[in-house]
């Protein structure tokens, strides 16, 4: 018998102590890479990227800008501004005849020729359809007791009867005759078969048209 203030308190098994030491160091080397992905991820990734970036503005100012003198598959139609590399202009561009270098100068006064040729074409165009509009044209053809026609008038027929009333080319070579309507305001498929008066609408430019009338009357 050992008395109870002899007896010595009891040791922690070693394998106890040997066991979680492992468990704990993986633990914080797991900790350890992780927090080292999430912290240095994000700034590499960012990192990356900003070259990439810089790679493609350098590319980017590196190239010329030329005006296009036929079209190339790939680079540009005629009349085009581009911008390529110096290589490709000089190897292959500029030998074929394809492309000529251009200064912002040159394309600012170009571009600025066009505009005041645009305003130009706009305010003949405008002009035109106010003088059209409204007018009529009258033409005679042989027709039948019911007022058919012995054949037809069509679209060339009434534009060229109209252009008769202007000087040459005042109409531009674009003018065509877009819709035909009866009196009754139905649309004419095609040419026009009978007697009568209808209201006839050209298209100067894309956004200008005019209306006018044109009466059939028998011979």
């Amino acid at each position: 018998f050992v008395p109870a203030n002899k007896i010595s308190p009891a040791e922690p098994p070693a394998s106890t102590t040997t066991a979680q030491a492992p468990s704990t160091f993986v633990l914080l080397k797991k900790a350890s890479v992780t927090t080292a992905a999430a912290t240095s991820g994000p700034a590499t990734t960012t990192a990356l990227l900003a070259k990439k970036k810089k790679k493609v503005a350098a590319a980017a100012s590196s190239k010329i800008q030329v005006k296009m003198l036929k079209h190339v598959e790939g680079t540009g139609h005629l009349g085009e501004v581009v911008r390529v590399t110096p290589a490709f202009f000089n190897n292959k561009l500029r030998p074929s005849g394809a492309a000529e270098k251009i200064s912002d100068e040159a394309v600012a006064a170009e571009q600025k020729e066009k505009d005041e040729k645009r305003r130009q074409v706009l305010e003949a165009a405008t002009d035109v359809q106010s003088k059209v509009t409204d007018m009529e044209i009258s033409l005679t053809m042989k027709a039948g007791p019911e007022g058919h026609l012995f054949g037809s008038v069509g679209h060339k027929t009434i534009l060229k009867e109209l252009q008769s009333k202007f000087p040459k080319g005042a109409l531009g070579k674009k003018v065509k005759i877009s819709s035909i309507k009866d009196e009754e305001g139905n649309e004419i498929s095609g040419d026009v078969k009978d007697l009568g008066t209808y209201t006839a609408r050209i298209e100067l430019l894309k956004d200008v048209e005019a209306k006018f009338t044109v009466t059939i009357s028998k011979a």
